[in-house]
């Protein structure tokens, strides 16, 4: 919601699943996730980095991949209107 009051870490297995290149946490207060993290980098000689699992890097394991996705828009607003009326905002219902 954006009005975080803790200073608690988020899981940054989650983000590293995802291939997220770099993850924050607070230092200042050692919970799990930080353990994990300290641990996770230990595992590799404290280098600083990790390589990515092959399947999302290039060079390697398959490289990207394709899939096809079915969307179902169920609501819109302030959506642009044709450049034939000037662009103006609409706000439809979307059905």
């Amino acid at each position: 919601d954006g009005h975080r009051v803790t200073s608690g870490n988020y899981d940054p297995v989650d983000y590293w699943a995802g291939g997220v290149q770099m993850v924050a946490l607070n230092f200042q207060t050692v919970d799990q996730h930080l353990v994990v993290n300290n641990g996770f980098f230990d595992v590799q000689k404290k280098s600083g980095y990790i390589l990515k699992p092959p399947y999302l890097r290039r060079d390697g394991g398959g490289g990207p991949s394709t899939a096809q996705v079915g969307l179902q828009v169920v609501a819109g607003f302030q959506l642009p209107g044709p450049a034939q009326e000037g662009g103006r905002c609409l706000s439809p219902k979307v059905r």
